[in-house]
Parts: C-alpha cells; sequence; structure tokens
C-alpha cells in the first residue's frame, strides 16, 4: 500500500500480508483491468472527441 506525505509525494511503502486483505485488493485490481481501455485506444477516443 503506497504511503504519500502532504505534497503528495511517494515516501514508502507498506507491505500487505494479510490474506483477506490480499484478496480485496486482487479483487479491486481485477475490476479495474477489466473496464480498462489500452491506452492507444483512449488516446484515439479523446481524439475523436468522446
Amino acid at each position: 500500500m503506497p504511503l504519500w506525505d502532504e505534497a503528495e509525494d511517494l515516501t514508502g511503502v507498506e507491505l500487505i500480508s494479510e490474506p483477506a486483505r490480499v484478496n480485496q485488493y486482487n479483487r479491486w485490481r481485477d475490476a479495474a483491468m477489466h473496464y480498462a481501455v489500452p491506452y492507444p485506444e483512449f488516446v484515439a477516443r479523446m481524439a475523436a472527441g468522446e
């Protein structure tokens, strides 16, 4: 898990090893990847004004 300071700079990371939390973060990652748009397609959509 990333750790940020007041200026929003990354200052470190926290290792998460609790199985329930790891599983939760994996589900969030999988959902994000499912709905993600490849960068070239994103750029094309923005250029088209979508």
